[in-house]
Order: C-alpha cells, then sequence, then structure tokens
C-alpha cells in the first residue's frame, strides 16, 4: 500500500479500511453493512480530528441527489413500510456520499495512489467468487448449458444472484482491462490477459445480455479513450467472439435473447413477459407526472397492472426491469432528471481530469440499467455507489482559499 507521509493514524484508519470494501462480495451481509458503517466512522473521525476540516458539501449533493428524491417522495407514499424499506435498501447512496465528502484533500489522494490495489483487491474477491460457483458445480462443469441453467436457478453458496454476479463480473472485466493496459512487465501484462479470458467466459456462460452488452460498450468506450493498439487488439477480440457465439451458437443466442430469467412462471412466455413489463411501465408514466407515486408505492402500481393483464405475473412479482423506468414511477420526471443530471456532471468531470477508469464504470452501470433495478437491491446499489464514489471523489478535491495578503507594494500598485 502506498501511504503519504502526511497521514496521521485516523487518515491511514480510512484508507485501510477502503480495502475491505472491496471484499464484501465474498462476505455475508452483515459483514459488508458493519465494514460500511466502519468506513462512515472513521471518516467522521479524521473529519473531526483535521483542524483544516472541510465538507465536501458540493460533491455530497451531486451523488445523494436521488437518495434525497426517495426521502421526499417516502412523505407522499401510501405504503410507508415498504417505502422505509427500500430507505433501507437504499442508504449507500447517502452513506458513501457522505464519507466521501469528509475526507481530506490527503486522504483523497492517497486513495487515488492506491486504486490500482483497491482494483486488484475486487478482481482477486470476483476470482474467488467464480471458482467457488466452479467447484459447487464440478460435476456439470462440462455440460455448459446445464450449468447455465442451474446458475440461474440456484444462489451460489456465498448467495449472490446469477445475475448480480453477471453484473460483478463486468466490473471485473472493466477492470482487469484497467490493469492489462497499466501492466508495463510482460508476466503482468500476461497475468491480466489471462484474468479477463477467465472471467470473460465465466460472463458469456451466463449469459446475461445486459452484463454483455454493458461491458462491451464500456469497453469499447475506454479503448477508445485510450487508444492504444493493445487495448483495441483485446477490444475487438472481445467483440468478435461475442459476434461468433450470437452467428454461430443457436443456444448462446437463445439465452442471450432472454433479458429476464423466469422463476416459477413456467406457463408464461418470456415474449409475454417483456411485452407485458414494457406495456405496464409506458402506460403508468403520465400517471406517475413529475413526482411519481411515490418510493412505497410505485411498484405497487405495476403489479396492480400485471393483475389487469396477466395475473400469473403478479403473483411472481416483476419490477420494471428499467432503473430509469423505476425512478421516473417512484419519483417522478424531477427525480429522474435531478438523477440524470448528476450522472451527467460525474461525466463532464470525469472526461475533463481524463477520468478514464471512472467514466467507463459509470457507463457500464448506465447502459446496465437500462434492463434491471440495480439499486432497488443491496448487491447492486452498493457497488454502484462504491465504485462512483472512490473514482469520482479524486476530481472534486475542496479548493481553499488562499489567505488576502496586502502588502503596501500592492496596494500601491493597485491604484496604478
Amino acid at each position: 500500500m502506498k501511504e503519504s507521509n502526511q497521514l496521521n493514524k485516523y487518515d491511514k484508519a480510512v484508507v485501510y479500511s477502503v480495502y475491505s470494501l472491496f471484499l464484501m462480495p465474498v462476505l455475508p451481509k452483515l459483514a459488508g453493512n458493519i465494514l460500511i458503517g466502519l468506513f462512515l466512522l472513521f471518516s467522521l473521525i479524521a473529519f473531526i480530528k483535521n483542524d483544516a476540516r472541510k465538507f465536501n458539501s458540493w460533491f455530497f449533493v451531486l451523488t445523494s441527489l436521488l437518495y434525497f428524491s426517495y426521502i421526499i417522495s417516502a412523505f407522499y407514499s401510501e405504503n410507508l413500510d415498504y417505502a422505509l424499506k427500500k430507505l433501507g435498501t437504499a442508504i449507500p447512496l447517502l452513506v458513501f456520499p457522505l464519507a466521501f465528502s469528509l475526507l481530506s484533500n490527503r486522504i483523497i489522494e492517497s486513495i487515488k495512489a492506491n486504486i490500482k490495489n483497491y482494483i486488484k483487491t475486487y478482481v482477486a474477491t470476483v476470482l474467488i467468487i467464480s471458482a467457488v460457483l466452479i467447484l459447487e458445480n464440478i460435476n456439470i462443469i462440462t455440460d455448459l448449458e446445464r450449468f447455465h441453467d442451474h446458475v440461474l436457478k440456484e444462489a451460489t453458496v456465498i448467495g449472490i444472484d446469477a445475475l448480480y454476479l453477471s453484473l460483478y463480473l463486468a466490473i471485473a472485466l472493466i477492470s482487469a482491462v484497467y490493469l492489462y493496459y497499466l501492466s508495463k512487465k510482460v508476466w503482468k501484462g500476461v497475468a491480466a490477459v489471462l484474468i479477463i479470458i477467465a472471467l470473460f467466459v465465466l460472463l458469456l456462460i451466463l449469459s446475461f445480455k445486459s452484463a454483455i452488452i454493458s461491458f462491451v460498450v464500456a469497453f469499447g468506450l475506454y479503448a477508445l479513450m485510450i487508444n492504444k493498439v493493445k487495448l483495441w487488439a483485446l477490444f475487438m477480440s472481445a467483440t468478435l467472439i461475442v459476434i461468433g457465439l450470437l452467428t454461430f451458437s443457436s443456444v448462446f443466442n437463445q439465452k442471450f435473447n432472454r433479458l429476464l430469467i423466469v422463476k416459477n412462471a413456467a406457463d408464461i412466455e418470456y415474449a409475454e413477459i417483456k411485452k407485458t413489463i414494457q406495456t405496464c411501465s409506458i402506460e403508468l408514466i403520465p400517471e406517475a407526472g413529475l413526482f411519481g407515486f411515490g418510493l412505497g408505492d410505485g411498484k405497487d402500481e405495476l403489479i396492480n397492472c400485471f393483475d389487469g393483464k396477466n395475473k400469473s405475473l403478479k403473483e411472481v412479482s416483476y419490477n420494471s426491469h428499467n432503473q430509469y423506468l423505476s425512478i421516473f414511477l417512484n419519483v417522478g420526471l424531477v427525480g429522474l432528471i435531478l438523477f440524470s443530471i448528476s450522472l451527467f456532471i460525474l461525466l463532464f468531470v470525469g472526461l475533463n481530469n481524463r477520468n478514464y477508469l471512472g467514466i467507463a464504470i459509470l457507463v457500464l452501470f448506465g447502459v446496465f440499467m437500462l434492463a434491471e433495478n440495480v439499486l432497488e437491491r443491496q448487491q447492486g446499489v452498493v457497488y454502484f455507489a462504491l465504485f462512483l464514489n472512490i473514482l469520482f471523489i479524486q476530481n472534486f478535491k475542496i479548493r481553499r482559499s488562499r489567505p488576502l495578503i496586502l502588502t503596501h507594494e500592492k496596494v500601491i500598485d493597485s491604484f496604478n
């Protein structure tokens, strides 16, 4: 770990605690929540112990806009219990912006210097999850179709849903591409490529369209921004593999085109599910209006719409399978605009500061959310909040105003 000589013990506690946040995928939910709480606690202590402390209010407001929209919408939600439950699930959207906004510039600089190590920790964690998944299913691993179907219907020992495992894999792949680009020694480059191949193969086996497309789009954008031959070669290889599978593998093509997992609803055709969800979501947009139905009532309205079109869908309780539509239903056009503005500002600031990894992961989440409600389950919202805050806080460092010192000469010059 890289340390700055300016860091005190409280600052170091914050920097070290960040490592634990990237281990959360392999930890129980309670342990992950404790680690997030400790990170906030260490950030608060470091803030209090800093004599020159200053809260980064601009970054805090920008990155927590959606959560405050949720809070406001809870006041006009009829289903208050569900609204409070959703506020609890989405709490990382408040905790991480708060914790990172408390950090001093020297801590931010130290975190920036250790980004590569944090990314390595995350990639290693996802590799462990992948290894556990394979070992769990070692008896059927040679039958890829059976392995695929089993993973989609059964959670792993670690308890990660297959959809969110595919999201973790996509993020880990972009992270591994980042490490590959930074590698200066041959063996490190080879190791990064082998990791990319292993993760990519598992991602293709899971065959989630949203994860594969979001990875390819984010990878293509990253290659475009860096514009190096070795990245273009890797990107073109990955793209050609996906195109080849879609063209020549009917099994992959069929699974890739299934946007949703049909659970306990064998009698419902996939096309009917997709059509009904899209129809209901669009029909409810005018009713949602400027402020939405409220955090507690958005999904209830959607399910009530299902009831009028297909009662089987109501029993399965599908969500909108589009984060932007979900936000519109919950907090209306105003909430969606605020959320979109915050993402575009991060994108703009990232471009100005050449924060290419941050932009790539932001785009990955942005594309993934077109097909999945990432922010409505803890397995998704934690990493959305963590990655965006840790990668973009470095572009929002607090600028301290210099003291105004007027010398006799400066006063005389001002009148000349």
